[in-house]
C-alpha cells in the first residue's frame, strides 16, 4: 500500500476505533494532533506498510540504487549532480506515493557522500 492508495489519518482513525471506546476517542484525538506532527505520523505509516519510514533509511536506498550510477557517470566530486540525483529520486518516489509529501519536504540526503561532503567543508 502506498501513499496515494490511502489517507493517512483515516488509517489513524480507524486504528484508534478498534483501541478505544467512543468516550476515550476525543481525548485520544487531542492528545494525538497536540503531540504528533504529520512527518510523524508519515513514518508510522510507512513503517507498518514497509515504505521508507526515515531519512537515514531514505539515504541508505539512495546510496544502494542511485549513487553508484551517478558516481560513474559524473564523478565523486560532483556534488550537483548527487544532490539534483537525489532530489529527482524522492520527488519521483513522492510522486508514485512510496513517500509521503511531508518526508519529501523534511529529508535531506545524509548517506555516505554526505559525510565526504561534510569533512570537505570542515
Amino acid at each position: 500500500m502506498s501513499f496515494k492508495e490511502f489517507d493517512i489519518m483515516e488509517a489513524i482513525l480507524d486504528q484508534l476505533r478498534e483501541e478505544y471506546s467512543e468516550g476515550e476517542l476525543p481525548q485520544v484525538l487531542l492528545s494525538l494532533t497536540l503531540h504528533t506532527s504529520e512527518l510523524e505520523l508519515a513514518e508510522e505509516f510507512a513503517e507498518q506498510q514497509g515504505l521508507i519510514a526515515c531519512e537515514d533509511e531514505l539515504s541508505e536506498k539512495f546510496d544502494e540504487r542511485i549513487l553508484p550510477g551517478i558516481l560513474a557517470a559524473y564523478g565523486p566530486d560532483d556534488q550537483c549532480a548527487i544532490d539534483q540525483a537525489f532530489k529527482d529520486w524522492t520527488d519521483n518516489l513522492c510522486t508514485d506515493g512510496l513517500l509521503h509529501s511531508s518526508q519529501y519536504q523534511e529529508y535531506t540526503y545524509v548517506g555516505t557522500h554526505a559525510e565526504h561532503r561534510r569533512r570537505e567543508n570542515d
